[in-house]
């Protein structure tokens, strides 16, 4: 073993040495305050990302990595990897093994087919949606021939979502749970029979784009059950396979784009309607959504979507509450030279009267040097983006890039 290793240090040593090497990376700093009469700091985080690539002939090697200092919430004081993955690129195949971002569907920041790599929610949905989706450790085999594409994966590990479970952040999921609710965080064990894998067919035709997806993958957001345990209600969360079969679609016309995505989930697990206590239970479901892309003159550009999803079997109740209209609308606006940027993208639950609007501006004093400030709106009685409905915030952040 202790040669196997020598071998594989000798070849990356090799490797590193006749590549094309490049570091670049950028450090942010990003500060929010609460507009109530409060004035709370909401968020406060200083950020430094590096990222180092090794190019050599057909092969690619990528890492990169994040330091962060948050003085509020010190648990998320940490330095660690991002991604770390070796690509090989042939005639007719590209592989690609390690920690990467794997996105499907066509979709702006509603997830449909995307549901393979799991998202950061520990500020719900203030953060940027980029810096929001975490890598998951794949295998990546796509095959290429003329207009068409098949792509392969497998994830051995599953990765879920983060929930925010700091009882000190604004955005601290366990408000919406009675007081004495406790976590008991559990995950499904690391074994083979719970590795998640998919295959995608994809189309790149004249005048139109579609493809066709299988996932076999945990739900990320889990649903819960609950004990109690003396005076304590345990939460704990509950992680289920299921099967998705989906469809996206892409067709430009002009200046004006198409696109929709559809999607059957076989066993999805849910939360149950039941008083006092916490179940879960599984269903099948369509997830649907249509959206429109317009690009104007002038750096304008439009974006609309509207989804829903279709619970089979399913009672009024949870058709109407836990799976609402959704419609989201983006505009993004560049001005004085393309120096200025004004950008607003919202989300309105439609059966449940609630909004999430993240707007800003970002001005680029030169291509390294960009200050942004911003406003975060949130209002809903129930729903999704009620139990946030204080979190109104206004932040400002400066970022230089390397």
């Amino acid at each position: 073993m202790k040669n196997f290793y020598l071998v594989l240090l000798l070849l990356l040593f090799s490797f590193i040495i006749y590549a094309d090497v490049e570091f670049r990376g950028f450090a942010d700093s990003y500060h929010s305050v609460k507009t109530n009469k409060s004035l709370d700091y909401m968020t406060s985080k200083t950020r430094f990302r590096g990222e180092l690539s090794f190019d050599l002939d057909d092969s690619f090697l990528f890492t990169s990595f994040n330091m962060e200092y948050n003085p509020l919430l010190k648990k998320q004081t940490n330095i660690g990897i991002r991604e770390v993955f070796f690509e090989y690129t042939g005639d007719y195949f590209e592989l690609k093994l390690g920690r990467q971002f794997i996105t499907w569907g066509n979709s702006d920041s509603v997830r449909i087919i995307d549901i393979i790599s799991p998202f950061d929610l520990s500020e719900f949905l203030a953060r940027d949606y980029d810096d929001s989706k975490i890598p998951v450790t794949a295998i990546k085999l796509k095959y290429l021939y003329k207009m068409i594409n098949l792509d392969l994966i497998f994830i051995p590990i599953a990765d879920f979502n983060i929930l925010s479970l700091d009882s000190n952040s604004p955005w601290y999921f366990l408000k919406s749970f009675p007081k004495n609710s406790k976590y008991q965080d559990e995950k499904p064990k690391r074994n083979l029979k719970n590795s998640e894998y998919g295959l995608k067919l994809a189309f790149y035709m004249h005048g139109i784009d579609f493809a066709f997806s299988y996932v076999n993958a945990f739900n990320k957001m889990p649903s819960f059950k609950s004990k109690i345990v003396n005076t304590d209600m345990l939460v704990i969360p509950v992680y289920n396979k299921m099967h998705i079969i989906g469809t996206e679609f892409s067709i430009p016309f002009k200046k004006i784009v198409f696109r929709g995505e559809f999607a059957f989930y076989k066993n999805e697990t849910r939360q149950k309607k039941v008083p006092k206590k916490l179940e879960t239970e599984t269903k099948d479901a369509f997830n649907n959504l249509v959206g429109l892309d317009i690009f104007l003159e002038n750096s304008l550009t439009i974006s609309m979507q509207y989804s829903q999803k279709f619970i089979l079997n399913a009672n009024k109740v949870t058709n109407s509450e836990d799976n609402p209209l959704l419609l989201t609308l983006s505009i993004s606006k560049k001005m004085f030279r393309e120096k200025l940027l004004f950008s607003t993208f919202g989300y309105y639950d439609i059966t449940n009267t609630g909004f999430f609007i993240r707007s800003y501006f970002e001005y680029n004093f030169t291509d390294s040097i960009h200050l942004l400030l911003g406003y975060n709106f949130v209002h809903a009685e129930k729903g999704a983006f009620a139990l946030y409905d204080k979190n109104s915030e206004i932040w400002a952040k400066a970022k230089i890039y390397f």
